[in-house]
């Protein structure tokens, strides 16, 4: 899914930090960012991302970050 790394560099959403904060919020919160962010809104470069693609990122969102404190 590359080709969405634009639309999360164009909302400011570059380092990993962010990724990680996005990560702790609740789940509806966590959605709601993802779908701004992946639908092209605020200056996306016109990539938008399908309901699967944003579903996948929402479960690795929950995933990765909690696998990396093990």
């Amino acid at each position: 899914m590359d080709h969405l790394l634009q639309n999360f560099i164009n909302f400011g959403c570059n380092t990993q930090e962010f990724l990680r904060g996005i990560s702790s919020w609740a789940p509806e919160k966590r959605h709601d960012i993802l779908k701004k962010i992946l639908t092209g809104s605020k200056g996306g470069d016109g990539v938008t991302a399908t309901e699967m693609e944003i579903a996948v990122i929402e479960n690795k969102l929950e995933t990765y970050f909690v696998d990396e404190e093990t």
